[in-house]
This record gives structure tokens, sequence and C-alpha cells, in this order.
């Protein structure tokens, strides 16, 4: 039986809930090792002239002391790939000393976060202090680096990056990361200061204000939007209902002064859209009820379900007249006290709504869609649904629904997939899992597609024949992000931020994760995404207006332009061609052949699976005329990758203005 919660109990959940939202995918015992850095400022000029030196300062917090393991810090730089370092230091209250560029730890920046993935001009470099010590404050450091700039000009945009120098912790995104920060070569009249996205995107007020609520439902967290029609496309004629889903809610009051009062938590609720505007007279929220006090609207009941189990509700999808919603059922663990939690299994709970939002018929089912590694890593399944039915609407129908996942570890979040037909949505034997060549039945089996992504995201198809993935970048940041595939399964384009999430800078100790895409609520043209709100202190229990989801509208016109390429079809006149590389497969090194007959920009670059490019062969200006390129299965720094399918990718910017692209794929054997 459970009565109201209690401030103590609030300020307990509070503790399970921010570690549980940030720290899920890992290991806790690892996890509790990890301390966090954070810039508090960053002064670096906004100009500078070719082959100058610049001084850029640092201040750099910690947020825990460290009493036992000394460590040393890093610094990263992400730079025009002309420029250089010539020296640093740093000066905390504890210690101070230099700061040294180290080409392994340059290697893993670059492996975690490619710098062609930010702009094909720039590179990383690290940098490491010299020592290594404790201390049993929290103090700061002030770091002053000093950087030779090159012969290139532009506006470009720097990235810096720090966090402990300890093992696989890059991986993890448990580092302070800012970007961008504009220079303009020789001066700043080349910068367009607000362009720090390549596309068009702005706030959405009418939404938010839907979610912004001062009585009852009040706030929550993991925001899923399912059309209930069935239907993934945006209609004025038909634009049915919506139902919304979402785990930490909080019920109660919101007084004038925006301060939380007479309130619950728990820990998933639901809402009910009719239509498809942000209308509130049009939006009725429910949780569940126990002796007059709020409760979640679903508690696990399944045969491996515990006691205490509680369910963070993934996304679902409506067939027919039942839902299906996937549930990541968590439990409680002594290992870390109140910071201790499991994901303990995946649930898929179907239902269907009588007299609008009561949940009836509800069946909850244990699936075997989580998967946990001997090396740490774990693959969680119901996160991203995309749904290929002709019910969908859809563009490139298979009849699949696509339910992805995130495989999390030292490598990050990596995006995962699975696919099985609509009839056999309960029938967990008929899933299938994308293994980097085809559809298999072991979970295990998992290829990354894509890297860099958040827990949730999600997989929109678009008319152009492309997909397109929102997602925050990392495990938090205040950089909503996009990537283009070239199938449900890719590969993926390298990633581009659409949107600087302002709400880090209002309010003390406030992060913002997890974006995703909300396509039937999208007008034509456009892209609706959301983003969560939290905060690291107790603020999200005091003041109403941080704990809810945010909006932006990502323009589709100018992408779809852009990525509107010339095929074959519509290369009729034969300006390019890419050739299939010769021999396929091969065992030592293989030949790629191209002809263009206009001048211009040509980039030939080879993809892992994931969609990370391995090997950038040409990006250079280039005549009419044939070419041949030589491949010998290294990667950018010399290094023998691993046998298996690779993709490369030919990319032509002609001096008319027409772009082309094509990519094939080619079987490296050892």
């Amino acid at each position: 039986m459970l009565t109201r919660i209690n401030i103590n109990e609030l300020l307990k959940i509070k503790i399970q809930k921010i570690f549980r939202n940030i720290i899920l995918p890992l290991l806790i015992i690892v996890c509790l090792m990890y301390s966090h850095c954070y810039f508090e400022d960053i002064q670096q000029p906004t100009e500078a002239q070719p082959n100058d030196t610049i001084t850029v300062k640092l201040t750099i917090c910690e947020e825990f002391a460290e009493t036992t393991n000394a460590h040393k810090g890093i610094v990263g730089i992400l730079m025009p790939i002309d420029w250089s370092f010539l020296s640093g230091n740093y000066e905390y209250e504890v210690n101070n000393g230099l700061m040294l560029e180290s080409p392994a730890w340059t290697d893993s920046l670059e492996f975690y976060y490619p710098a062609d993935q930010y702009d094909e001009s720039m590179k990383w470099i690290c940098l490491i202090s010299d020592t290594g010590y404790t201390y049993s404050n929290t103090p700061s450091a002030e770091v002053t680096l000093h950087l030779q700039t090159g012969s290139l000009e532009g506006c470009f945009k720097l990235a810096y990056l720090t966090t402990k120098a300890t093992k696989d912790l890059l991986g993890t995104g448990n580092t302070a990361f800012s970007y961008p920060n504009f220079i303009g070569i020789p001066d700043s009249t080349v910068c367009d200061w607000d362009d720090t996205s390549d596309y068009e995107s702005e706030r959405t007020i009418e939404w938010e204000s839907m979610f912004n609520r001062t009585s009852g439902w009040t706030g929550a967290d993991g925001i899923y939007s399912i059309p209930l029609s069935g239907n993934e496309i945006y209609s004025t004629e038909n634009p049915g209902s919506t139902l919304f889903l979402f785990s930490d809610t909080f019920i109660g009051d919101v007084n004038d002064a925006g301060i939380r009062e007479n309130h619950s938590l728990v820990n998933n609720t639901m809402a009910l859209l009719d239509g498809n505007q942000p209308v509130e007279e049009n939006i009725e929220f429910t949780w569940g009820m126990s002796n007059e006090e709020p409760v979640a609207v679903f508690v696990p009941d399944t045969p491996e379900s515990q006691e205490g189990d509680w369910y963070w509700l993934m996304d679902g999808i409506a067939l027919d007249d039942t839902i299906y919603v996937y549930g990541l059922r968590l439990r409680h663990n002594d290992i870390g006290g109140a910071w201790g939690w499991d994901i303990v299994g995946i649930s898929l709970i179907s239902f269907r709504l009588e007299d609008g939002l009561n949940p009836v018929d509800v069946i909850q089912m244990d699936t075997p869609l989580l998967y946990n590694g001997a090396d740490g890593s774990q693959i969680v399944i119901g996160q991203a649904i995309m749904s290929l039915t002709t019910e969908s609407g859809n563009p490139n129908t298979d009849g699949y629904i696509y339910v992805n996942g995130v495989r999390s570890g030292f490598n990050g979040k990596e995006m995962v997939s699975s696919r099985v037909l609509p009839g056999n949505i309960s029938n967990f034997s008929e899933y299938h899992f994308w293994n980097g060549t085809e559809w298999v039945s072991d979970i295990q089996k998992c290829a990354a597609i894509t890297n860099q992504i958040s827990m949730e995201y999600s997989l929109t198809p678009l008319a152009s024949d492309k997909y397109i993935a929102a997602f925050q970048l990392n495990t938090m940041s205040r950089s909503v992000a996009i990537r283009f595939g070239d199938s449900p399964v890719g590969p993926f384009d390298p990633y581009e931020i659409i949107w600087d999430c302002p709400e880090n800078d209002e309010y003390q100790n406030v992060f913002t994760y997890n974006a995703k895409a909300h396509p039937h609520l999208s007008e034509p043209g456009k892209l609706l995404i959301s983003y969560n709100v939290n905060s690291f202190g107790w603020d999200s229990f005091t003041y109403g207006d941080i704990y809810r989801p945010r909006f932006v509208t990502l323009d589709l016109t100018e992408i779809e332009n852009d990525i509107d390429i010339q095929d074959d079809d519509d290369n009729k006149l034969g300006q390019f061609t890419l050739n299939q590389n010769f021999p396929n497969p091969f065992n030592n090194s293989t030949s790629i052949g191209y002809t263009i007959t206009k001048p211009g920009e040509v980039n030939l670059s080879i993809y892992d699976l994931s969609g990370r490019m391995v090997r950038n062969l040409l990006s250079d200006y280039r005549r009419p005329g044939k070419y041949l390129l030589k491949w010998k299965g290294m990667d950018n720094h010399g290094r023998v990758l691993a046998c298996g399918l690779y993709i490369y990718q030919l990319r032509i910017k002609a001096e008319d203005g027409v772009y082309w692209q094509k990519n094939r794929k080619m079987i490296y054997l050892k």
C-alpha cells in the first residue's frame, strides 16, 4: 500500500533518479569511481592573423573531492589542421605544472569524437598534466594555453574538452565539452555569430507551454508520443489522437512564485492529446491512484518481476486498437546504497484505452531484449520505434517495425537495431537483430550502426529516401544533434548540431538530455524535437519550471534540398561515376576508380558500419578526368583495420553548384 511521499523520501528518490537517468547504462561500481569536471569560464580571442600566436584561458572546476587516487587531468582542443600547440600550464590550489601534448590521448579523443564529424579541416590535440594529485576539497584550475595559428583562413569552431586521465573515461561521455567557440582568421567579420548550426531551428514555445503546468501533472521525464491511428504522417484532415508517455513525474501544485507544493513523485504517467496541435484544452493527463494518493500507471507484474521494481517507459506503437509499450524494468540494489540501481529487464506492455485514458486488458510480458555482456557492455532494445508498414504512411515501406536500442559501455552509447513484423510483436523469437551484414536471431550479435547518441533518441524516414536520427550528443549535453542515414541501418553521415540548449545557461546545476523527434506532430517541411531538462541538485524538486520537456522545430526544407543529390538515374549524362573497387573482396590492397566531367571539390572517404569515417583518401579540388586511388586497409593513423564490410563514399561539389554522392560496399579479408 502506497502513501504520499514525504520530503525525506523525495530527496532520497531524487538522488536515485539523478543516478539512473545519467548513468543507467554503466556498471554501478565503475560509475562511482568517476568524478566530473566542468568549464566555469573560457577566454578565447574571436579573431587572429594567419601564423599568429593566441592565448586561451580555461577555468576548470571539480565537482567532487579526490582523496584516494592521485590522477592527472586532460584537456582536448579541436583546432584547424594547420594549427599547433606551443605551450601550456595549469595552476590549482593544490598543485601547478605544465600541460604536455599526448599523442596517445589525442588518438583516444579522435576515436570517441572524430574530428571530421565537426569539420574536415579540423583535428584534435590532447594535453595531459605533468603530475597527478589528490585533494580534499573541490578546487578549480586555471589552464593557460598558447596556440600557433596556420595559414588557413575562415571562421573556425573550436571545441574544448576536459576530464580525468582515467582509462576509458572518454567513452562514457562523462566529460566537460564546450562547442562551438568561434574564431575568425584573419578577422571576426568572417564569422556569423548566430551560426551555431548549418541548419535552421527555432524554439517552439506553443508545445513547451502546453507542458508548463501548475496543478496536477506539473513536470515529467522521458516524453514519448504515439499516434493512436498508427499513421506517422502529419495530417490536417484526420489529425487523430496522440498518447504521450512519461516516466518519473511530479504530481501536485506550483505556486505563483514557481515553487512546488504538496507534490509527489510517481514512476510513470500518460497524457492524451486530441488532434495534433498544442492546445491546452485538448490534452488530458492521467496517473494511478491508491488510497487517494498518486501512483504510477504501470507497476511491474511479470513472472520475473519482484516487489519494488518499477518501470521507466520507453517507446511504443499502436497496432489496430492495441497499444504496445516497451518498459525498462529497474530494481534497487545494495551495492551503492541509495545510488544502487540495476536494469533488470525489459517488458512489453500491451493495453487498450477505454473512456479516454483508462487502460484496460493490460498484459505485461518479460522479453529477451536486454543483454549484459561479459565486458560490461549492455544492450537495451525499445528506445526508438520506426514503423515502415503501409499503415504508418511512411516512405520506403518494407512491412517491418524497427525497434531500435542502445548498446552502452566504454565506447559510449551506440545505436543498435532489431525488427519484427507487426503480427509478431509479442513473439520474441521472431525479432531479428542487425549484425552489420544481415538480420540474425541472436541479440548478442548486434552491431553498432552509429555512435555518440543519447539513451533515448528517434529515427525517422524522410521523403528523400534518407533517414534522420535525432538525439542528444553524448550522455548529457547542451547540443541537440542529427545524423542522416542511407537506410534504417546506415551508413550514417557525421552528425550535425542543430540546437544549443539555453537552459544550461538560464539555470544553475541544470543539464539537458535525451532529444527525440515527433514526426506525426511535425508540420510539412518541419521536424518537432523534444529534449528533457533536469538538475544535479534539488532544484527540480523546488522549482516547477525546470523539470518539463522543451521543444524545438527543425526546418527540413533546406535539409531536403541539401540531400537531394543526383543519383544514377539523374546522372544521365554520365558526369560522375564511382566504380566498384577491384579486387573485391581484397586481402592486401584494393583500387577505387572514379570519373568526373565537371571541375569541383572531391571527397572520397571510407566508413565502417557504425558510420565512423576510418580513412579519408581524398579531399581536394579536381579537374575533369578519370582517377584511381589505392587503399591498403589502414585508417587515418596508419593502423590496419579489422576485416569486414566497409562503405566507400564519393562526394562531389561541382563549380556549377551540382552536388553528387554515391556509396558502394567492399569487403576486407585477411
